[in-house]
């Protein structure tokens, strides 16, 4: 018979296990719950089972590979690295400079930000509002209203990143040129010439020169006394 405490705990993992499934997005940090819930059950039961008789030993055998299992990316890959913000920090060479970066990867902008002890320019993490309305409004899954309301929402994503822009007056700006952006379902897509779109870009961006490209990010940085 189960004590109170494996039967919260293997509760909790059922739980964590539905969240996983309901989820259903394969991404190795939405299973880390699971895993660490499973961890537990083994080290509950290990000093527990005085005598150990076949079936425990077969139960900690079989969660103990569940946690290998669900850890193994994890234990493959070694502690965390981000080599686009290991690589991108050599743009931002002193702590405090005002950051932004135009993109649907919100890995792309906050370990930078963490990395080089930047400040974050942008009202956004990322921009996902784009991505969503671009698709679909190029490739006509939409009709009457609805198209109007995506293009609204690029609209107004357009408008909020200008003014993010001109307020916050970023130092540095990496902009995702990657043909294959991440979100966006293979479709082109240039940030760059969707804010040319807004009337006011162009007189704010003619502060920035580009200086260079690492991973697909262009960078520019604003001129001195501008």
């Amino acid at each position: 018979m189960l004590d109170p405490v494996l039967t919260a705990l293997l509760g909790g993992a059922a739980g964590a296990l539905a969240c996983y499934v309901i989820q259903n997005k394969g991404w190795d940090y939405h299973v880390l719950p699971l895993a660490a819930l499973l961890l537990l059950v083994v080290a509950w039961i290990v000093p527990q089972r005085r005598a150990w008789r076949s079936k425990d030993r077969l139960l900690a055998v079989l969660l103990g590979a569940v946690v290998l299992l669900a850890l193994g990316n994890q234990i493959a890959r070694g502690p965390y690295r981000n080599p686009l913000a290991d690589d991108l920090a050599a743009f931002v060479p002193e702590p405090g400079m005002r950051i932004a970066v135009l993109s649907a990867d919100v890995a792309a902008g906050f370990p930078l930000v963490n990395r080089t002890s930047a400040r974050w320019a942008s009202r956004y993490p990322a921009h996902w509002l784009v991505p969503g309305a671009h698709i679909r409004l190029q490739r006509g899954d939409c009709a009457g209203q609805v198209c109007r309301e995506l293009a609204e929402v690029l609209d107004r994503a357009r408008g909020n990143m200008v003014d993010d822009l001109i307020a916050y007056r970023p130092e540095r700006v990496f902009i995702d040129e990657n043909r294959r952006k991440l979100f966006f379902g293979g479709e082109p897509f240039d940030y760059l010439a969707f804010l040319r779109r807004n009337a006011r870009f162009a007189a704010a961006w003619s502060s920035y020169a580009r200086i260079g490209r690492r991973h697909g990010y262009a960078v520019w940085a604003r001129k001195c006394g501008s």
